[in-house]
């Protein structure tokens, strides 16, 4: 059996979907984590006001894990920790989703910045 070092080691899916978001780009973290701030509230598995008491007393901005540079990003992987099994479920499935959405959308727009590059050249 793996050894759990990390706390969401004990979910190979979130596993998965946190060692991506590590690598990804700071723009897909941020909107990725904003997405799951919302859908969070949006489901009442937690309320405004718990978010944002929860990321005051828990950030410091002090920590070395890369996830803690951005106090958005921050708060909505602690977050995750505050969910039961049920909701980390569905959370893991709309960040699941939130990451395609999201991949896609940079994916355009980066299409449509190399296009117009592109066709501008003389």
């Amino acid at each position: 059996m793996d050894k759990v070092t990390r706390w969401y080691d004990r979910n190979e899916d979130l596993k998965k979907i946190i060692d991506f978001l590590e690598y990804a780009s700071n723009d897909l973290r941020i909107n990725v984590a904003m997405d799951i701030i919302q859908f969070i509230i949006q489901e009442n598995f937690a309320s405004a006001k718990e978010i944002t008491e929860f990321a005051q007393t828990n950030y410091t901005g002090n920590s070395t894990r890369w996830y803690d540079i951005d106090d958005t990003v921050h708060s909505a992987l602690e977050m995750l920790k505050l969910l039961n099994d049920r909701e980390l479920r569905i959370v893991i499935n709309e960040m699941a989703s939130s990451i395609v959405f999201f991949t896609q959308h940079q994916q355009k727009e980066k299409s449509k910045s190399n296009h117009s590059s592109h066709s501008s050249s003389p």
